[in-house]
C-alpha cells in the first residue's frame, strides 16, 4: 500500500470513530479498525467516488451559473456570423486585443469550412480600456438601426493598430454613419445602455480575459482550436 493510501486510510479509521458515541467498546473500534484495514480498496473507491460526485455537482452549478450570464447578454449587443448555423458560441472581444484579431481571422475561416454548423455571436467590450469604448457602442448602435453589425464589428477586428475614436470615425463613415450626428440620436444612448448592460453581464462570468468563449454553459479563455473543436464536436453529439 501507497504512503499516500495509508495515510488516507488512518483518517478514515479517525473520522470513524470520531461518529461513534463517547461509551463506545473497544470492540466496536476493533471491528471499524479491521474493516477498514481489509478492505482499503473499496474504501477508498467510495471516498473517491463521492469526491467526484461533488466536482461533477459543482461544475454543473457552475455551467449553470454561466449559461445564466450568457443568455443575459443583450440580444442587439452582438455581432452574428454564420447567423443559420444550429451550435452557438458567444466570443468576447476588445477591438485592441491583438490575440483577439487573430482568433477572429481562425474562427471567421472555420465558419465556412469545419464550422458550417456553427453560430458565432461577437459581443465587443472595453476590457482592456475605454480607448474602444466608442466602437463598442457603435456595434450596437448598428444592431440597433439596421439589425446587423456583422460587417462594422468584422471592419474593426481587422483594423490594424489602436482602435480609438479616429479610427472608430474612419469605420462609421465607411458604412454611412456619421459619428458626431449618431452620437445626438437617441438610438446612440440605447446602444451605450446596451453596452454598460452587457459589460456587467461580464463581470458576472468566471473570467476578465480575452478573447473569451462560451459554448453551453463552459468558458474558453484564449484561442484554442482543438479545445474548441472537442466543444463543437460535444454539441454536434447532443443534437444527433
Amino acid at each position: 500500500m501507497t504512503f499516500a493510501k495509508r495515510r488516507l486510510l488512518n483518517s478514515l479509521i479517525v473520522a470513524a470513530l470520531g461518529f461513534l458515541p463517547s461509551c463506545r467498546e473497544a470492540a466496536s473500534e476493533d471491528s471499524i479498525r479491521s474493516y477498514i484495514a481489509n478492505h482499503p480498496d473499496e474504501i477508498i473507491e467510495s471516498v473517491m467516488r463521492y469526491r467526484d460526485q461533488g466536482v461533477r455537482r459543482m461544475e454543473r452549478q457552475q455551467s449553470e451559473r454561466i449559461k445564466l450570464a450568457a443568455s443575459q447578454f443583450s440580444e442587439q449587443g452582438g455581432a452574428v456570423f454564420n447567423p443559420s448555423g444550429r451550435i452557438e458560441i458567444i466570443e468576447i472581444v476588445d477591438y485592441n486585443c491583438a490575440f483577439c484579431k487573430a482568433s477572429f481571422a481562425r474562427v471567421e475561416k472555420n465558419l465556412s469550412g469545419k464550422w458550417r454548423d456553427v453560430r458565432v455571436k461577437v459581443f465587443a467590450l472595453p476590457v482592456l480600456g475605454s480607448n474602444s469604448e466608442s466602437a463598442d457602442i457603435l456595434t450596437r448602435f448598428a444592431n440597433t438601426k439596421s439589425g446587423r453589425s456583422d460587417s462594422i464589428t468584422r471592419e474593426l477586428l481587422i483594423s490594424k493598430g489602436v482602435v480609438g475614436d479616429k479610427r472608430t470615425k474612419e469605420v462609421a463613415h465607411k458604412f454611412g454613419i456619421d459619428i458626431d450626428a449618431a452620437k445626438n440620436d437617441e438610438d446612440w444612448r440605447k446602444a451605450s445602455q446596451l453596452l454598460k448592460a452587457d459589460w456587467s453581464v461580464f463581470q458576472r462570468l468566471s473570467t476578465k480575459a480575452t478573447p473569451a468563449f462560451i459554448i453551453d454553459g463552459v468558458v474558453l479563455i484564449g484561442f484554442n482550436e482543438s479545445e474548441l473543436d472537442r466543444a463543437v464536436a460535444t454539441e454536434r453529439g447532443k443534437l444527433r
